[in-house]
């Protein structure tokens, strides 16, 4: 089975073989041409946001984060957020201003993070909590109950 085919039936894919990568290179320029727009073309903003994303509900902003007192005089921040290696973070996740991830860990969907998450864990919710360290029942199962069909450590995956 292809990677293409893999993904489609839900099973653990290899995200740089050439045919996914050059969807992800389509989206991204899209995003890139997105991000090249003016703020008052809200129309435009709006039918892209519907094209790039799954799903996007009427009205929807991607902004810089606002104080509702900084706002009315005119002020935006921004602090950095900052993701380590080899993280996660599942569909919707809103990840606020100054947070800090962790290596290896996995944010769940639609996840609102608000302070710092650590290393090697799951964490879930609104607000985001850790639910549980990674471990060994990681290395056998993607999802669930959904065991791997490779070995992960192997040399040979599919």
């Amino acid at each position: 089975m292809n990677p293409l085919e893999r993904r489609e039936t839900g099973l653990p894919y290899r995200y740089n073989d050439p045919a996914i990568l050059d969807e992800q290179y389509r989206y991204q320029d899209e995003l890139a041409k997105y991000n090249r727009t003016m703020p008052s073309e809200h129309e435009k903003r709006a039918e892209m946001l519907k094209h790039l994303m799954a799903e996007v509900g009427e009205n929807c902003t991607i902004d810089t984060p606002v104080h509702p007192r900084l706002r009315e005089l005119r002020y935006v921040y921004t602090l950095p957020i900052r993701i380590g290696k080899n993280v996660w973070i599942g569909s919707g996740a809103q990840i606020m201003p100054g947070v800090t991830i962790g290596d290896n860990s996995v944010i769940g969907a639609g996840s609102v993070v608000t302070k710092d998450i650590p290393a090697n864990v799951v964490a879930v919710g609104s607000p985001c909590r850790v639910l549980r360290e990674i471990g060994e029942h990681d290395r056998k199962y993607y999802y669930k109950n959904h065991e791997l069909d490779f070995d992960p450590e192997s040399e040979e995956l599919p």
